[in-house]
């Protein structure tokens, strides 16, 4: 064998001897980086199910806000109707008490127009009655 022969086997031995030892640090370091994706794959389950307990919560307060916003428009809607029958029975009652209190002025004034129709009348027969005599 010449001597570039050797060198190539030489070479060779040496690259596989510095694998056989490297190998434990690669499979370390490779090991590590393994360990490091397997935990941040966790840590991102973690947080993706505190995401989604925590979207839950929300949804279901926005549920019950809901529920409370129909709950209250619904209160309002029957203290609004009452409202609105209060003041139409208000209304109702004050236009009564103004068409009596407008038909007693109605015959007040017709009393007091026939109190002096017949006044007048009794004067003018005095006066005639007066000048005849």
């Amino acid at each position: 064998m010449d001597a570039k022969a050797w060198y190539a086997v030489a070479f060779t031995v040496f690259i596989l001897l510095m694998f056989w030892k490297a190998r434990t640090a690669i499979r370390a370091a490779l090991g590590g980086h393994r360990q490091r994706i397997e935990a941040q794959m966790a840590e991102a389950a973690a947080l993706r199910a505190a995401a989604e307990a925590l979207l839950s919560k929300y949804q279901q307060e926005q549920d019950d806000a809901t529920l409370e916003a129909q709950q209250i428009i619904a209160q309002a809607k029957k203290e609004a109707e009452a409202i609105r029958v209060r003041t139409l029975e208000q209304l109702q009652k004050d236009i009564a008490t103004r068409e009596k209190a407008a038909l007693q002025r109605i015959q007040q004034a017709e009393t007091a127009i026939v109190n002096d129709i017949t006044q007048a009348i009794a004067t003018a027969l005095v006066k005639g009655a007066r000048k005849a005599a």
